[in-house]
């Protein structure tokens, strides 16, 4: 230090502030130096020194002028502002003692302009000055540490005394009431420097700034602002006098002026007790290191240590804050919940020497993070909450990449711009010092940048140099054209990534961790909610997630119920809308469901057409008829901003088709004879989404014996020319891999081991990627070429397959009808239902298996074994010949695509059953469907078995030991139960059961499966889920 060092610096603005201090603190030494008085003090304690000066005038300017005084002759502990101040909080009262805390100096920068009553109006600055954090807490301890409590209980009771000796009875108090001296109190918080006045409207404007103000004063805002370019800690003191208010003189009269002896001795006498408290010697020691460089040095390398963990630390803290800021869902979960993340699928629009080169299959964004170093993500405008980037923020906290810890550091877009918006000012951490260091890696997550603004794009490409080490995701939401984003990726070599789906594995972890659910369990779950968001087209956004309950879960699981995931979703939106609303008045979001009810009806119902201006006027009409007071535009205008209604050719739309499903089958449960009237059976577009969630909140009579009459005809009719023997139980579909099943299980094994050399990257991987080639675009020829076949078969049959689509129609709404109402459907009707949808599959089954085109499968399969396709799959010049294994490996691919294709109404139709009408209170239903026909009587057992296999083991495998040896069902029947087993059960017994079936389907075949194995995987993992 070049200068002296001093602990504290009194400035002391009035003499009998500085007489009392003196008074208390000796005077060791005192010299003037131009218009200052300086005196040193004896603290009475070692190792503490002092300067006092008083200020040569009142008010700011003079503590300017006094504050820079000392820095010209000292170096400074801390600046110590000790005096009087009139009192503002209704917390505070006479002779109590206030300190900083935050000083908010109005004298700086305020404004006076004329109101529009012809009024003064006065604008503060309100941006405070602070009081080094320790310093406030030192000072506070006093009164709460065991080792000081006792020495400041001590000082309130001599103060008290002291005081009340002085100013004995009652004096002139707030708003005209008498008070007495009571002990004095302490109070942390923020203090006001402003000008004096008595002025009741100037203290209510200044109260304003903050509700806590303590009190107001005149000089600390000089101190603080010569202060703090030198960094030197400021704190004021001060003891209320008064309550800056009509009534200041009269106190003072009434008091002989004692109020303010009192106040300015507790003030010093403050003081005095602060000086053997341990947190302030401790404060003070610290300083002194700083100023000689050894704290400053040390503190800084603690920075550094601590610089990625607590940068992880606060991230987190300001993830969870603002989820439940953003999401209504999400508000009220604890810390640290994390939501599913949805994959990122690459926009088309990115350049490559060959688009068919790339893979535009989905990924996880955390893999496509650690794969580019910048990437602009597109957000649906259906995602109705801004929480995706704050959740893809934590998961990359979680990660690291390329061996180094993954630091996420959220920047707006809209303030990052030239010239002095940089990343650097949006964040506290050190950037520089973060991105120098090999054992992390910032990833600035940018939401909302506006990529068409030339001059913004050049800034952040100029920022993303200065932070080479760093990647960028800049995550908006949809709109716009493709053109817009050209000058960012031009700049920045950004990869476009639209988001899409959260995916099965996602899903399946989601709910294993948040519900502590088994493997078995989360996995069916997963499955179910990705069928129902695929047949509702419902884009499920992460947050949408945080309101599921066990309960809901509990349901799905056990019985398959999703009106109220709907529900929860229609909610979930409309609670964005009301959150989002620039309304003065702002309608619930039942109300506003109420409204889209109806205008759902109206549109689909009634087939009115709504353009702009008769949409305002239904919102007109409704406001009348509620008799609201809303804006018509505003209130469209929240459903647009959501992303819930969009105009088409100048109509408006539900952008949403799960909640225009859902909607409708509400606003038809009170309306039954229009739902009678649209749920037509006869109709070729009937509406199974909306007719699904309908049969859950509600039941129909009429529409239930409608559908049960229709399909009483439909059975009769086809009773008459029905086979003797069902196709299925004879030989008549017999696959080349029926009697090679050796065949088929090689080219299993063959494609399964080469996928696993190609993913894992070993030596061998360019062959196997060949060979997956090969099957792929086999597989695709034979696609093409078998729906070719097939339209031309059905022109043939046109006459045919309308009565098939009539017959399948009725089929697929039984189905819904019994297992969406199987909760409000009586006995009878029930178990009629599951008797006619057994006879209906069985049919179906026949006339899907008889009505394939054989003969048109059996010629593409001649073509795509032909020398001229070989040549093409293999990329064979003309010259070269085609070789006996090249020609082996495309002929057992085809006879596997033919295998495949002709089971595929097995599958079908039984998954459909089971999906759809697999509730566990129909298991009493279905098992009472008995039947003389075998293949009746087998799909009522597998129907009752997909309900409860463990239940009806002995039932079904009774009936499928009866079976004929017909080596093409049974192989099918197998397959079909092995696949269930693994993604569509979770009870160990049910799979078991299953298990056991499809063992018995292949015995009199002599196959079989290794069923050992099978079980020990089934049961293992039941023994790990209770082990955890």
């Amino acid at each position: 230090m070049n200068k002296p060092y001093i602990d504290i610096a009194f400035i002391i603005p009035l003499r009998e502030e500085f007489d009392r201090l003196t008074a208390t603190f000796p005077i060791k030494r005192d010299f003037v130096d131009g218009l200052n008085f300086w005196a040193e003090l004896d603290l009475g304690v070692e190792d503490c020194s002092a300067v006092a000066l008083l200020q040569d005038a009142m008010g700011k300017a003079a503590a300017v002028r006094a504050t820079n005084a000392v820095l010209a002759k000292y170096e400074v502990g801390f600046f110590a502002v000790v005096g009087i101040a009139g009192g503002l909080s209704s917390d505070v009262a006479i002779g109590d003692v206030c300190f900083t805390g935050p000083l908010l100096d109005i004298l700086e920068n305020s404004k006076v302009s004329d109101s529009s009553k012809g009024k003064l109006k006065i604008e503060f600055n309100s941006i405070p000055f602070k009081t080094d954090a320790l310093l406030t807490f030192a000072l506070k301890y006093v009164s709460l540490g065991s080792d000081t409590k006792g020495a400041f209980e001590e000082w309130q009771l001599t103060q008290h005394y002291d005081g009340a000796r002085l100013v004995p009875g009652e004096f002139i108090g707030r708003k005209d009431k008498n008070e007495k001296l009571g002990l004095p109190q302490i109070h942390e918080g923020s203090i006001v420097c402003g000008a004096v006045s008595k002025s009741e409207v100037y203290k209510s404007n200044i109260s304003g700034l903050d509700r806590k103000l303590l009190a107001i004063e005149t000089e600390t805002g000089g101190v603080f602002s010569a202060a703090d370019p030198h960094k030197v800690p400021v704190v004021t003191i001060r003891g209320i006098c008064d309550y800056a208010d009509k009534n200041k003189n009269k106190l003072e009269e009434q008091t002989n002026g004692h109020c303010r002896a009192i106040a300015a001795s507790n003030a010093v006498s403050f003081v005095k007790l602060q000086l053997f408290n341990p947190q302030l010697r401790k404060f003070l020691e610290h300083r002194r290191q700083e100023l000689s460089g050894v704290a400053e040095l040390a503190l800084r390398r603690q920075a550094l240590d601590e610089l990625v963990p607590s940068a992880l630390s606060s991230l987190r803290i300001d993830v969870h804050s603002q989820l439940s800021q953003l999401s209504p869902e999400y508000n009220g979960k604890p810390a640290g919940y994390r939501l599913p993340l949805p994959r990122v699928k690459p926009s088309s629009a990115n350049a490559s020497i060959s688009p068919a080169a790339r893979d535009y299959s989905p990924q996880s964004i955390l893999e496509a993070v650690t794969k580019h170093r910048t990437l602009l993500i597109t957000i649906p405008k259906t995602f109705p909450d801004n929480s995706l980037p704050w959740i893809v923020a934590y998961e990359l906290s979680l990660i690291e990449i390329n061996g180094k810890q993954a630091v996420p550091v959220m920047i707006s877009g809209e303030a990052l711009k030239p010239p002095n918006g940089s990343l650097a000012k949006q964040c506290d951490l050190d950037l520089e010092a973060l991105n120098a260091r090999h054992d992390a890696r910032p990833i600035f997550i940018i939401q909302g940048f506006p990529v068409e603004a030339r001059n913004r794009v050049d800034f952040l490409h100029g920022q993303m140099e200065v932070y080479k080490e760093a990647s960028f995701v800049i995550m908006n939401k949809e709109e716009g054209t493709t053109a817009d984003s050209t000058a960012l990726v031009f700049a920045t070599s950004a990869e476009r990534f639209d988001v899409c789906d959260i995916s099965f594995v996602e899903l399946s972890s989601f709910f294993k961790r948040t519900f502590q659910l088994g493997d078995q369990e989360a996995g069916v779950i997963a499955l179910r909610l990705q069928e129902m968001f695929r047949k509702f087209e419902l884009n499920a956004h992460p947050s949408y997630f945080a309101g599921l309950s066990v309960e809901i879960l509990s349901s799905l699981l056990k019985a398959n119920r999703r009106a109220e995931l709907l529900q929860l979703a229609v909610g979930g939106f409309l609670s964005f809308v009301v959150a989002g609303d620039e309304d003065s008045v702002v309608l619930s979001r039942t109300t506003r469901e109420s409204f889209l009810r109806n205008l759902v009806f109206r549109m689909e119902v009634q087939k009115e057409r709504f353009d702009r201006s008769a949409l305002i006027k239904l919102v007109e009409d409704f406001a009348l008829e509620k008799d609201f007071e809303i804006d018509s535009i505003l209130f469209i205008k929240a459903f647009q901003d959501k992303g819930i209604i969009h105009f088409t050719d100048g109509s408006v739309q539900i952008s949403l088709p799960f909640m225009a499903s859902y909607l409708l089958a509400a606003e038809l449960a009170s309306r039954p004879s229009d739902a009678k009237t649209y749920f037509d059976v006869q109709n070729d577009d009937f509406d199974y989404p909306a007719f699904d969630v309908y049969c859950e909140v509600n039941l129909n009579n009429e529409i239930t014996d409608r559908i049960i009459s229709t399909l009483k005809k439909v059975a009769d009719d086809e009773k008459s020319h029905k086979p003797n023997q069902h196709i299925l139980l004879t030989n008549e579909i017999r696959p080349v891999l029926v009697d090679h099943p050796e065949r088929h299980r090689s080219l299993q094994e063959q494609l399964e081991k080469a996928f696993s050399d190609v993913v894992n990257n070993r030596s061998n991987s360019a062959e196997k990627q060949r060979i997956l080639d090969v099957a792929q675009n086999v597989e695709a020829r034979a696609r093409e070429a078998q729906e070719t076949a097939q339209l031309a078969y059905r022109e043939e049959t046109k006459a045919e397959e309308r009565k098939f689509n009539d017959l399948l129609r009725i089929w697929s709404i039984a189905i819904v009808l019994l297992g969406s109402g199987s909760e409000r459907l009586n006995r009878e009707p029930k178990r009629e239902l599951a008797r006619l949808i057994v006879e209906l599959s069985s049919i179906l089954l026949e006339k899907l298996l008889r009505g394939f085109p054989r003969e048109q499968f059996k010629e593409l399969k001649d073509k795509l074994k032909s020398d001229d396709v070989i040549r093409a799959v293999f990329e064979l010049s003309e010259q070269e010949s085609v070789s006996e294994k090249q020609r082996g490996y495309i002929e057992l691919l085809v006879d596997a695509y033919e295998f495949s294709v002709m089971g595929y109404p097995i599958r079908v139709i039984f998954e459909q059953l089971g999906n759809l009408a697999g509730q566990a209170v129909l298991r009493a239903s279905v098992a009472s469907v008995e039947s003389d026909d075998a293949m009746e009587n087998l799909i009522a057992r597998i129907w009752a078995a997909e309900i409860n296999a463990a239940q009806e083991k002995s039932a079904l495998l009774r009936a499928l030991h009866n079976l004929p040896v017909v080596p093409f069902l049974r192989y099918s029947l197998s397959t079909y139960f092995l696949t269930r087993v693994f993604w569509n059960h979770w009870d160990v017994a049910n799979r078991l059961a299953l298990l056991d079936a499809a063992e018995e389907s292949l015995r009199p075949i002599a196959a079989g499966i290794d069923k050992g194995r099978m079980q020990r995987i089934i049961t293992s993992k039941r023994d790990e889920e209770e082990q955890e």
